[in-house]
């Protein structure tokens, strides 16, 4: 085979490695970049003091381009980042070759085409690390071609794909004296270098705020030089860079990377097969080794300490730009070594790089089979929402009860990421919580996403359910329809939101009490004490335990402008200087973590026994909490 042809077999490799990503849908920042995309103007090209990260050229240029192409489907942004992937890996190879020589360059392209971490980059939000990966690559390239003015134009657009980026600048002068052991080009190099530098330190966002909080991360703060995990962070980067899982190994899909694996080893040997041991036109040595190993060493250290050092929470893809460093190290130090030992090694790596893929980390970090999950649970949801309704007015208002557990980020997609304005490409479409209603919307729906992810849909003029599945519960369908009834009493519609709770078809006698004393409640804070009455002298009793019960499920989640406390203890028949009853609902609050109405007894507790210590103690604990970050959904994650 055809040496050039033999330089391609690592980027194909990569490819093959990353076909199991192929399957995914739209996911997380995917859902923010899509819809600006499709409303794309000049302005949106300019820093944002509202985003954290300035990345035009990976965000709005090229998702803008996707869409003016109509390549903004999941899968042919998934083709699009393959393509970008091979090139990087094909990028790195050449830089190998023209620093160590043809073998070498082979075991540097397959070395990162193996890395476990890479393959999730396919992921259309991906293609930020992707361009950042591949100028970077092209910039270097590009001066040891002699060719500054675009090895610096690279370098920018790398930059402006990914702030990681910024961190390799200090590499770029040195390059010729790696090589050719000349001295630096102050005024060609250096100078347009620092001018870069301090642009870019002045327009971006986030480095203003970095700044502002005096380089920390300040409550809820994703950037700051203050993370308290950063050993964690750094251990976790240097196994992934070795392939070394950094989890309990699952057995989920493994099938298909199995495959895609011993594909992938097939090309290994075809590649360096022919070349035996030592290839003599290797034996002259491109650059100095400790020199080119040096660089690499930089290479990996630089990218990894701004990260480690700045960014929060960890991810595995935090490796891939500084696997380029560790690749071209390795394919240094292993170039003379015979055909079996090189070849037993890159079948080991690329098996690692199979078990690390498979790793089961916390649903919060961005792995390979979190993102797996997460787009299968949406594309269920999705299926079920255009089975119910194909289309909707423009306009809608989408009321949605995500009552799901242990499926990460389906909740995260309803709400912050607004998922159904790309599935239905409508910009107009709002998403929202049923006890966040939005007054004065002309269409609104209601529905709930069932533990199974099923979709049901609640006709609001008849008040009956469907579902794109299976019948729904009846306590899912209670729970939903009391939630938009807090959401209409909280946006001024008291009467309607009594009447539904009334109208609601009970399964008995007893549940339409606890329904009926909500609606007194609303009427009761509505100031309307003469319908409340009217409602409650209907209701059957209702005894201690069970009204506390009835109140902690109410009270729990009231939305906001809606001050229910005192008139629901009224309506379910509880004194409102009983402190004891104060006290049960502090501590459920508590333990159940509703923080907000946790507070608002512990401070009811207080003004009943002045001074108490148990609510003092729930107050203080509450307020350390807020000061501990919670972790942040994957998006605009570095």
């Amino acid at each position: 085979m055809p040496r050039r042809l033999k330089l391609v077999l690592p980027a194909l490799a990569a490819v093959i490695l990353a076909l199991p990503c192929f399957s995914y849908t739209y996911l997380y920042d995917d859902y923010d970049f899509l819809p600006r995309a499709r409303s794309f103007h000049l302005a949106s090209l300019a820093p944002d003091p509202q985003v954290i990260f300035y990345r035009p050229l990976s965000r709005e240029v090229w998702f803008g381009l996707a869409t003016l192409a109509h390549l903004d489907s999941p899968f042919a942004l998934h083709i699009l980042n393959a393509m970008w992937l091979a090139l990087g890996v094909f990028l790195l190879t050449k830089l190998a070759d023209r620093l160590l020589g043809f073998r070498a360059a082979l075991i540097a392209g397959f070395c990162f085409a193996g890395l476990g971490a890479l393959p999730v980059l396919i992921w259309a939000s991906g293609v930020q690390d992707l361009m950042a990966i591949d100028l970077v690559l092209a910039a270097f390239l590009l001066r040891l071609a002699g060719r500054s003015l675009l090895a610096f134009l690279a370098m920018a657009g790398a930059i402006l794909s990914k702030e990681t980026a910024i961190a390799i600048l200090p590499l770029f002068a040195p390059l010729e004296w790696v090589l050719e052991r000349k001295a630096v080009r102050f005024s060609s190099i250096v100078l347009p270098s620092l001018g870069l530098l301090i642009v870019w330190l002045t327009v971006h966002p986030g480095v203003h705020a970095l700044f502002g909080r005096g380089l920390a991360s300040g409550s809820g703060g994703y950037l700051g030089f203050d993370q308290p995990d950063r050993a964690r962070a750094i251990g976790n980067t240097l196994l992934a860079l070795v392939n070394i899982p950094v989890g309990r190994i699952s057995r989920e899909n493994l099938g298909i990377r199995l495959i895609a694996l011993v594909l992938a080893c097939a090309l290994i040997f075809v590649a360096l097969r022919g070349d035996g041991g030592r290839n003599p036109s290797d034996l002259s040595v491109r650059a100095p080794q400790g020199r080119v190993l040096a660089f690499a060493g930089m290479l990996t250290l630089l990218p990894m300490a701004l990260t480690v050092c700045l960014v929060r929470h960890w991810a595995p893809y935090y490796a891939d730009l500084p696997a380029v460093g560790t690749s071209i190290a390795a394919g240094a130090l292993l170039r003379d070594q015979p055909f079996r030992r090189v070849a037993g090694f890159l079948a080991a790596f690329f098996t690692l790089g199979i078990l690390a893929r498979q790793a089961l980390l916390d649903p919060s970090i961005t792995t390979e089979l979190n993102l797996e999950r997460t787009s299968w649970a949406l594309e269920r949801v999705e299926e079920g929402f255009k089975r119910l309704h194909p289309s909707f007015p423009a306009g809608s208002v989408v009321y949605v009860s995500a009552q799901i557990r242990g499926v990460e980020g389906v909740y995260t997609h309803m709400y912050r990421f607004q998922a159904p304005r790309v599935w239905y490409r409508d910009s107009s479409l709002l998403t929202a919580k049923p006890r966040e209603r939005r007054p004065a919307r002309r269409y609104e729906y209601l529905f709930w996403i069932v533990p199974n992810l099923d979709v049901a849909e609640i006709d609001l003029a008849t008040l009956r359910a469907r579902s794109s599945g299976a019948r729904p519960t009846y306590a899912q369908y209670q729970k939903t329809l009391r939630g938009y009834a807090f959401g209409l009493a909280a946006s001024g519609e008291t009467m309607r939101a009594a009447r539904i709770l009334l109208r609601m078809p009970e399964p008995n006698g007893e549940m339409w009490g606890v329904d009926a004393r909500l609606a007194s409640a609303f009427l009761l804070a509505a100031g309307k004490p003469e319908f409340a009455r009217d409602v409650l002298g209907h209701v059957p009793a209702l005894e201690r335990n069970d009204a506390l019960g009835a109140l902690a499920g109410a009270l729990a989640e009231s939305p906001p402008g809606l001050d229910l406390d005192d008139p629901a203890l009224t309506a379910f028949g509880i004194d409102a200087h009983d402190s004891g009853a104060a006290r049960l609902l502090m501590r459920w609050f508590s333990e159940h973590r509703y923080e907000e109405a946790a507070t608002r007894f512990a401070h009811r507790v207080l003004r009943l026994v002045p001074g108490d210590v148990e609510a003092n103690a729930i107050l203080s604990y509450l307020a350390r909490q807020r000061d501990v970050d919670h972790p942040t959904p994957q998006s605009d994650v570095d």
